[in-house]
């Protein structure tokens, strides 16, 4: 079972329904389109508009079988990804590997793959998997280039 599919599984078939009527059964994803500023955050994008493939994102895991909206975010299935690989960080050092920019280019480099490729076709499989997550520093200091 892949990452997002885990991460779907997790909520209660009432939790899902509750988060998907409060925002209208549409994708919550906003691309971020600026830089960070210290009292307003990102400046973000317009929202998606899919309302197919809707999955249930959670945002953290504090509160797991009796989430509050705040714990949960509504995505379409590329926006899910989208999500989990942004959240990807160096096995070694922590850093994070993709910003969403990178992210959503990772996504269109595999397009030949038929529908949304996973996170294992892309290379980030879970820890400890043939391909560790790296960031450049440490997979340069590894590899000895």
């Amino acid at each position: 079972m892949s990452r997002s599919e885990v991460c779907h599984e997790l909520t209660t078939p009432a939790i899902r329904e509750r988060k998907l009527t409060a925002v209208d059964y549409r994708c919550e994803f906003r691309p971020i389109i600026g830089e960070w500023d210290r009292k307003t955050g990102y400046p973000l994008g317009e929202r998606c508009t899919a309302t197919k493939g809707l999955q249930v994102h959670h945002r953290n895991y504090n509160h797991l079988g009796a989430e509050c909206d705040e714990d949960l975010e509504v995505l379409c299935r590329r926006h899910h990804l989208v999500r989990h690989i942004v959240n990807s960080v160096c096995e070694v050092c922590g850093a994070t590997l993709y910003s969403e920019d990178a992210t959503l280019d990772l996504i269109e480099e595999h397009s030949d793959t038929p529908g949304l490729p996973t996170l294992d076709q892309i290379g980030l499989g879970p820890p400890g998997s043939d391909y560790p997550l790296l960031c450049w520093d440490c997979s340069d200091n590894l590899w000895g280039r």
